[in-house]
């Protein structure tokens, strides 16, 4: 579901959500997603949800005619793995957006700085980037699982298409780790497609020094890309986003 946009040549940014995430959709699209906050010539940002061809859609389908900024892809598995998710991405991407230089895949617990995601994509030749949060163990919850990608940002149509090829492929679908939700590695996952681009990967993990996933040091400030929701106070990190965007930092 969606409309093409042949012209587009900016960055498609698909925001990983449930069909029950109503209210986060909502909140989204008050602050850090408001229109207001970015130029539709080089973001579009659009709400993805993978459902289950059983579902209930028809709230969905009426959020998506009163908002235009929700896209659903349909499947029968019984668990969506992030390479499903990717790859339901990547398809929709190349069949609506085919000349959008980037692609970013961030789930919806993320509060994006969408103005640095065009920048970086308009200012940057071929990259991979991924960040990362730790999955508790539900027993201990002081005990980290896994490491969980929570941001892919493919810089460049020929990495995107590549990243769609590889998927697609024989020798990527016999991997079955990579495609059940409950053992998937999604580490190895992104580095072997990014293998097939001929592109190393950027990895950033939120336990970092800061909240941000910082990509870049310029001129001793850092260039904050997003910020993961802090269960403690979300609706202070809502209302200002930018309030901390830029800290000192030298460039190594």
């Amino acid at each position: 579901m969606g409309s093409k946009n042949d012209d587009f040549a900016g960055i498609v940014i698909f925001i990983e959500t449930e069909a029950g995430d109503y209210e986060l959709r909502k909140n989204a699209r008050v602050t850090w997603a408001a229109k207001s906050r970015f130029d539709r010539n080089q973001v579009r940002v659009e709400f993805f949800v993978v459902a289950k061809s059983s579902a209930n859609l028809g709230f969905l389908l009426y959020e998506y005619k009163r908002f235009g900024d929700v896209t659903i892809a349909i499947t029968d598995e019984k668990d969506v793995s992030y390479a499903l998710g990717l790859l339901a991405m990547l398809d929709y991407k190349e069949k609506n957006y085919k000349r959008a230089k980037c692609l970013l895949r961030s789930d919806i617990n993320n509060i994006l700085l969408l103005r640095n995601y065009a920048a970086i994509c308009r200012d940057t030749g071929l990259a991979v980037f991924a960040g990362y949060h730790s999955a508790l163990d539900q027993n201990d919850l002081k005990k980290a699982t896994s490491q969980m990608v929570d941001q892919t940002l493919l810089i460049g149509p020929e990495v995107v298409t590549q990243f769609y090829k590889s998927l697609r492929s024989g020798k990527f679908s016999k991997h079955t780790e990579w495609w059940s939700s409950s053992s998937s590695d999604d580490v190895s996952l992104i580095n072997a497609l990014a293998e097939e681009a001929y592109q190393d990967v950027e990895h950033f993990d939120e336990n970092s020094e800061s909240d941000f996933f910082r990509f870049l040091c310029s001129k001793g400030s850092t260039i904050g890309y997003s910020v993961r929701k802090r269960p403690k106070n979300p609706r202070k990190v809502l209302q200002d986003p930018f309030a901390h965007e830029t800290r000192k930092c030298i460039k190594p």
